[in-house]
């Protein structure tokens, strides 16, 4: 380096802090970039799926009142919009489901997921005999039905449903967490570049002054 000249030797250590600078620059760029894919993964795939779990939550529940109506009912009309109820319901159900069961993909939401339905489905089967108890006449037999067995097997779902939320909730607030830790890095890095830069400028000011005082 004493052998070289003066424009030579900035040139070199202006281009040794660039590199330097440009490196930290980048990671943090990236930290960025990993910061915004996982924001985006909360807002469009975790909560999104919280909701749809909750939406079949309380559609369950609706139709489990909607079922309780019906069995209780004696005008016609109560009778056939409590069944009107009952077939919104149930659709929001298969609706959300055949949302959610192509893109929940993790074990443990997964497995809840699978296990609302499946247990779900065994609901649907017990209201169906349930129904056929009403339409022959034995109302009392439904209702007991309906208060009985049918009560234990929609807690198993509600159950299970609420398993998937908080399986959902979990991973939202692991990737929350890690974005927050991305973050935490990104300002890092950029303090970190701004520390460089200034550092840069000052070094090469001084180098500079040195350079030329010298006779």
């Amino acid at each position: 380096m004493r052998n070289l000249r003066i424009g030579t030797k900035l040139i070199i250590s202006f281009g040794a802090i660039t590199v330097i600078l440009l490196g930290v620059v980048g990671f943090a760029a990236m930290s960025l970039s990993q910061l915004a894919a996982g924001t985006r993964l909360i807002v469009s795939d975790r909560i999104p799926k919280m909701n749809m779990a909750s939406e079949i939550n309380t559609a369950m529940a609706d139709f489990r009142t909607a079922e309780a109506e019906h069995a209780l009912a004696s005008d016609p009309a109560q009778v056939a919009a409590t069944a009107a109820l009952m077939s919104k319901t149930r659709a929001i159900v298969d609706t959300d489901y055949a949302k959610l069961e192509p893109i929940v993909h993790y074990p443990i939401p997964r497995a809840a997921l699978l296990k609302t339905k499946s247990t779900w489905d065994a609901y649907l089967k017990a209201d169906e005999g349930m129904m056929a108890l009403e339409r022959a006449g034995q109302k009392d037999k439904a209702i007991a039905t309906l208060i009985g067995p049918m009560r234990k097997s929609y807690e198993t779902t509600s159950d299970a449903a609420d398993e998937f939320v908080a399986a959902e909730l979990v991973l939202a607030a692991d990737t929350a967490k890690q974005a927050e830790h991305t973050f935490s890095i990104a300002k890092l890095l950029l303090a970190l570049a701004s520390t460089i830069a200034l550092g840069g400028t000052i070094f090469l000011a001084l180098t500079l002054i040195r350079l030329i005082a010298k006779p």
